[in-house]
């Protein structure tokens, strides 16, 4: 990515900053290190940098918002996507995932955000912008451009042509709205949980429920329903 002036007065906003974890995917030590750096800097979160999926799970904390960050540079779509099925595979509920360095042309973008990628940077766009949008996706939104989000939610119309129509929160209970509002802000089950003084078996049953409902398949699909109806 390109080099930015520094985004001031992220740092101050306690919030976001509290219990949150993220981790940059990067075979390149130097350039890695350099953006690790200037992420901890930026945004006062804790960033440590790893070379591939495998040595994630070591690093995730069940009590921390975990972001991971994957450098697409120089590679193609398809490792990209098999590296987001790996990262996937056992963790959906336990990361975030955003990507960097992508490619405007590339055609990679509808397949990401498919599979649950929150935040997708381009290539020459400055380090501010990452910044600003590890600060947005902690405090539970999306950094996706309109295009793409026009072009998600025309497909998702699409494939619920025939289906009823949206609920509104009127269908939800008190208590699955109110779960599924933490949820859309990134918040885990088991932090969930802890909030509410319930187990978290309840928080996944009342997490099914609410999908169900919503006709969500994931947290992007239901954070956008929620942003929408709640």
């Amino acid at each position: 990515m390109a080099q930015a002036g520094t985004c001031q007065g992220m740092r101050d906003d306690g919030p976001v900053c509290g219990n949150r974890l993220v981790c940059l995917v990067c075979s390149a030590k130097a350039q890695g290190k350099l953006l690790v750096d200037y992420i901890a800097q930026q945004t006062g979160i804790h960033t440590v940098l790893i070379e591939n999926v495998q040595d994630l799970d070591p690093l995730l904390d069940q009590d921390s918002l975990n972001l991971v960050i994957n450098d697409c540079y120089r590679k193609s779509n398809e490792s990209i996507l098999a590296e987001l099925q790996a990262l996937y595979r056992e963790r959906k509920g336990k990361i975030l995932v955003s990507l960097i360095n992508v490619k405007p042309d590339s055609g990679l973008e509808m397949p990401a955000v498919e599979q649950g990628v929150v935040g997708i940077f381009y290539e020459k766009e400055g380090l501010n912008t990452l910044a600003k949008g590890i600060y947005c996706i902690f405090k539970g939104e999306v950094w996706l451009s309109r295009r793409i989000m026009t072009e998600y939610l025309g497909r998702r119309n699409e494939t619920g042509k025939g289906r009823n129509s949206a609920p509104g929160k009127s269908l939800l209970t008190q208590r699955e709205a109110e779960i599924l509002t933490l949820l859309s802000c990134g918040h885990s089950n088991q932090a969930i949980a802890k909030k509410l003084f319930i187990s978290t078996h309840t928080v996944k049953a009342h997490v099914y429920n609410t999908y169900r409902k919503i006709n969500a398949n994931d947290r992007l699909q239901a954070a956008l329903w929620a942003a929408k109806h709640l």
